[in-house]
């Protein structure tokens, strides 16, 4: 395993944009605009435990950035009113 810097691990290349949105319900993935169908439900969110399975879970996957992805999510919890530290 190669160890990067973090400002090196910000400018990787992942390939292709994925990009995540939310509303009141999901926090949905998207590849150049167009919805990839990967929705996450917010009640599958409800506990710590679900909120870190998920971060683990998605950066498990190849085509995830997971400091964006973990970024989004977090503002996906916050408007869920599910986080709480």
């Amino acid at each position: 395993m190669e160890a990067i810097s973090v400002s090196e691990f910000m400018k990787k290349d992942y390939g292709p944009k994925i990009t995540w949105k939310h509303d009141k319900d999901y926090l949905s993935s998207y590849r150049d605009g167009k919805e990839m169908g990967y929705n996450i439900n917010r009640n599958r969110c409800l506990t710590k435990e679900d909120q870190f399975m998920w971060i683990q879970h998605m950066s498990d996957k190849s085509w995830v950035h997971t400091y964006e992805f973990t970024k989004e999510f977090i503002k996906a919890l916050k408007s869920w009113d599910l986080w709480k530290i």
